[in-house]
């Protein structure tokens, strides 16, 4: 697969090496189209045979500059993806860059979706539903806060770099547990980010529903939605298992801030239904790619083909607008492990016997990792925990 040879002037360059990198580069792969890998270290999608060429820089811009010359070289352009919330702020912070069309590039709407509460003005004029919430501005101020029920779910405002070294999200159910997540927070020199608590909203996992769109101008035109069907931790936690099917009662909700934001590109949004009023309601904004998206290509409804095309100004009739089969995401041994026995200490309610769990694996199912068409993710992935292994062992002795 040569980059040179493409039919289309921009090549897909894709930022970051992880999992979300990988199932990016790999939605093109149906248009025989490889592409660019840039991060800042080696990762799992740069193994894979659709990462044709990868830059690995310690400074992106760098990596970025060196990637933009290669184009230039072979006569091509290249169309940038932010895989993160950071890659997406730190490249529209850019401005621009030579040889390069970045996807999402507007700002002032990227700094609005990253920041958690900075969107409820808006919602609360269009109307969009969204938990009772309180903005504080560092750890000890949740302390202060008594208008709220227990309950509550905290998180940062803006998560880029919280959730390397904290929970992405957590539930306290009185008082001293908040004390006591302050007290953590501090531990973890996290203590002087601006949290946002929300009235958590029961019910299970699979209430949780993840819209993805390509919008044009505010104007929607492909969209598709999944809901978690497990996740780690199980009650605020990344998805380690979701069903993509037709969930239309979420589109009007995500389609009004689209409209609302005069959106232009690749916008994810995460909803919760609540199963007291039948409505649903916001919870967070992620303006790139996301982990689970190399299942949308068995879905019908490949919204990031849909936007690259429609961007080079090939026709995407031939996408559809609804899902047009299930298809079950999973990020490989991960959701296994944890079903049967990482929840086993901490979370026996979630618990699944290997029979439970076989059940779940119904009809078309996607991988993260797992891909006959494309197994080098796999074997690196393999080596990387085997190597890991060796290490704990050693360090035991």
């Amino acid at each position: 697969m040569k980059l040179a040879q493409c039919p289309y002037e921009y090549i897909p360059v894709v930022l970051g090496s992880n999992m979300n990198s990988l199932g990016t580069i790999r939605a093109f792969r149906s248009l025989g189209v490889g592409g660019i890998i840039v991060a800042e270290e080696d990762g799992v999608a740069c193994y894979s045979k659709y990462a044709v060429k990868t830059f690995i820089q310690d400074d992106l811009v760098e990596g970025l500059e060196k990637a933009g010359a290669y184009l230039a070289s072979i006569g091509k352009k290249g169309y940038l993806l932010a895989t993160s919330d950071d890659y997406a702020l730190r490249v529209t912070r850019l401005g621009s860059l030579p040889n390069f069309y970045i996807v999402n590039n507007n700002l002032k709407t990227i700094q609005a979706c990253l920041d958690k509460t900075g969107l409820y003005p808006l919602f609360d004029e269009i109307g969009v539903d969204y938990p009772r919430s309180r903005r504080v501005e560092e750890g000890k101020d949740l302390l202060d806060i008594h208008d709220l029920k227990f309950p509550l779910l905290v998180k940062p405002v803006v998560s880029i770099h919280f959730s390397d070294r904290f929970d992405k999200a957590t539930i306290l159910h009185e008082e001293e547990a908040v004390k006591n997540y302050v007290e953590r927070l501090k531990e973890a020199g996290l203590d002087r980010r601006a949290l946002v608590a929300q009235e958590y909203i029961p019910g299970s996992e699979q209430n949780l529903i993840y819209y993805f769109a390509y919008v044009k101008k505010g104007e929607t035109i492909r969209e598709v939605a999944s809901r978690k069907i497990r996740q780690y931790p199980p009650n605020a936690g990344t998805t380690t298992a979701g069903l993509y099917e037709d969930i239309p009662g979420v589109c009007p909700a995500a389609q009004k801030i689209n409209r609302a934001l005069a959106f232009d590109g690749l916008h994810g949004m995460e909803f919760k239904y609540d199963p007291r009023d039948g409505k649903y309601y916001f919870l967070d904004s992620n303006p790139r790619t996301y982990l689970d998206i190399s299942a949308l290509e068995p879905t019908g409804v490949n919204v990031l083909q849909a936007a690259y095309l429609d961007f080079l100004g090939q026709p995407i009739d031939f996408i559809p607008k609804k899902v047009q089969k299930k298809v079950l995401w999973v990020k490989d041994h991960e959701d296994i492990l944890r079903a049967l026995f990482f929840n086993k200490k901490k979370y026996p309610d979630f618990t699944l016997s290997y029979g439970q769990y076989k059940k779940t694996l119904q009809g078309t199912v996607v991988f993260a990792v797992k891909d006959a068409d494309d197994p080098m993710p796999r074997r690196y992935l393999n080596r990387e925990r085997m190597k890991t292994l060796v290490q704990k062992i050693f360090r035991r002795r």
